[in-house]
């Protein structure tokens, strides 16, 4: 089994797309069997308790949006990942930090999908149009790439997109 962890905060817009992303796929029954998903928010500290407790996945898949120049990056997490440090998280780099100290504690297979962000205003509840359709999009290729071909991913995709209408942003925010 697969866990999903959405990560973010969710009062500073696109922050948020981890939890949005996790929430939205939480809501999808017909993959629970395949896949659990967490929500720890911004406290990434109960990332490691949750990922080394985890008896029946193998493999791990956290989702936080990122300050990053490609629409999204999926990273493999271990104990030495030196090319990690130059990619930084809004809250910094210390997710990536915590991710390396559970996989060196914990045989799982880690890996960190960063979902580029637009908006990162402080008292911002709502993501944008663009980060939520680009979310959708890297969430299913991140599952593709981690689970192999046993789901539909473009219907995946479509019912994600539409699960997140309720996070967005209205015109006037």
């Amino acid at each position: 089994m697969l866990v999903v962890v959405g990560v973010g905060n969710s009062m500073a817009g696109d922050d948020s797309i981890g939890l949005a992303l996790a929430e939205a796929l939480d809501k999808l029954e017909e993959i629970h069997s395949l896949i659990r998903v967490e929500i720890v928010g911004n406290r990434l500290l109960d990332l490691m308790p949750l990922i080394c407790s985890e008896p029946d996945s193998e493999k791990i898949l956290v989702v936080d949006s990122a300050h990053i120049e490609q629409s999204c990056v999926l990273l493999r997490i271990t104990p030495d990942s030196e090319h990690l440090h130059d990619v930084r998280a809004s809250h910094d780099i210390s997710l990536i930090q915590v991710l390396q100290i559970c996989a060196s504690l914990c045989p799982r297979e880690i890996y960190l999908l960063l979902v580029k962000g637009e908006r990162f205003d402080v008292g911002t509840s709502c993501i944008s149009s663009e980060s939520a359709q680009r979310g959708a999009y890297c969430l299913t290729e991140a599952l593709r790439t981690v689970l192999g071909e046993h789901l539909d991913y473009d219907l995946l995709r479509h019912r994600i997109n539409s699960l997140l209408l309720p996070y967005l942003c209205s015109e006037s925010s």
